[in-house]
Protein backbone atom coordinates (compact mmCIF):
# COMPACT_ATOMS: atom_id res chain seq x y z
CA UNK A 1 0.00 0.00 0.00
CA UNK A 2 0.95 3.59 -0.65
CA UNK A 3 2.55 5.24 2.45
CA UNK A 4 -0.05 8.11 3.55
CA UNK A 5 1.21 11.82 4.50
CA UNK A 6 0.45 13.10 8.12
CA UNK A 7 -1.53 16.02 7.61
CA UNK A 8 -0.92 16.84 11.49
CA UNK A 9 1.89 15.43 12.77
CA UNK A 10 1.49 16.93 15.99
CA UNK A 11 -0.62 14.78 17.33
CA UNK A 12 1.55 11.62 16.54
CA UNK A 13 -1.22 9.10 15.31
CA UNK A 14 0.12 5.92 13.95
CA UNK A 15 -1.67 5.90 10.52
CA UNK A 16 0.25 2.68 9.24
CA UNK A 17 -2.30 -0.12 7.92
CA UNK A 18 -3.43 -3.06 10.47
CA UNK A 19 -4.86 -5.96 8.66
CA UNK A 20 -7.93 -7.26 10.46
CA UNK A 21 -8.60 -10.29 11.86
CA UNK A 22 -11.45 -11.99 12.76
CA UNK A 23 -11.71 -15.47 13.14
CA UNK A 24 -15.64 -15.47 13.26
CA UNK A 25 -17.07 -12.08 11.37
CA UNK A 26 -20.37 -11.45 11.45
CA UNK A 27 -21.27 -8.96 8.38
CA UNK A 28 -18.20 -9.78 6.20
CA UNK A 29 -17.02 -13.03 4.44
CA UNK A 30 -13.48 -14.27 5.36
CA UNK A 31 -12.78 -13.59 1.41
CA UNK A 32 -14.32 -9.75 1.92
CA UNK A 33 -11.86 -9.36 4.81
CA UNK A 34 -9.05 -11.27 3.15
CA UNK A 35 -9.69 -8.48 -0.15
CA UNK A 36 -9.36 -5.62 2.23
CA UNK A 37 -6.31 -7.03 3.92
CA UNK A 38 -4.75 -7.25 0.51
CA UNK A 39 -6.06 -4.11 -1.35
CA UNK A 40 -7.83 -1.50 0.93
CA UNK A 41 -11.18 -2.00 0.04
CA UNK A 42 -14.24 -4.14 -0.43
CA UNK A 43 -16.09 -4.54 -3.82
CA UNK A 44 -18.72 -5.12 -4.37
CA UNK A 45 -19.99 -4.13 -0.99
CA UNK A 46 -24.14 -3.67 -0.75
CA UNK A 47 -24.69 -0.57 1.21
CA UNK A 48 -28.64 -0.14 0.16
CA UNK A 49 -31.32 -2.01 -1.25
CA UNK A 50 -32.52 -1.27 -4.42
CA UNK A 51 -35.77 0.35 -3.21
CA UNK A 52 -33.09 2.58 -1.23
CA UNK A 53 -30.46 3.07 -3.21
CA UNK A 54 -33.61 4.53 -5.90
CA UNK A 55 -35.05 6.73 -2.87
CA UNK A 56 -31.58 8.46 -2.60
CA UNK A 57 -31.05 8.93 -5.93
CA UNK A 58 -34.46 10.33 -6.70
CA UNK A 59 -33.71 12.96 -3.30
CA UNK A 60 -30.20 13.91 -5.14
CA UNK A 61 -31.83 14.40 -8.28
CA UNK A 62 -34.18 17.48 -6.86
CA UNK A 63 -31.33 18.89 -5.38
CA UNK A 64 -29.99 19.05 -8.71
CA UNK A 65 -33.01 20.30 -10.29
CA UNK A 66 -33.26 22.87 -7.51
CA UNK A 67 -29.65 24.12 -7.46
CA UNK A 68 -30.19 24.64 -11.48
CA UNK A 69 -32.92 26.59 -11.14
CA UNK A 70 -31.22 28.87 -8.48
CA UNK A 71 -28.38 29.05 -11.67
CA UNK A 72 -25.98 26.91 -9.56
CA UNK A 73 -23.68 23.92 -10.86
CA UNK A 74 -23.18 20.14 -9.41
CA UNK A 75 -21.26 21.51 -7.27
CA UNK A 76 -22.43 24.22 -5.40
CA UNK A 77 -25.03 22.02 -3.63
CA UNK A 78 -21.72 21.18 -0.93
Amino acid sequence: MSSTSNAYPELQRDLSFHPVENVQPQKLTQAQILQYNEQGFICPLDVFTEQEAAEQLAFFDGLLEEAAAKGWGNYAIN
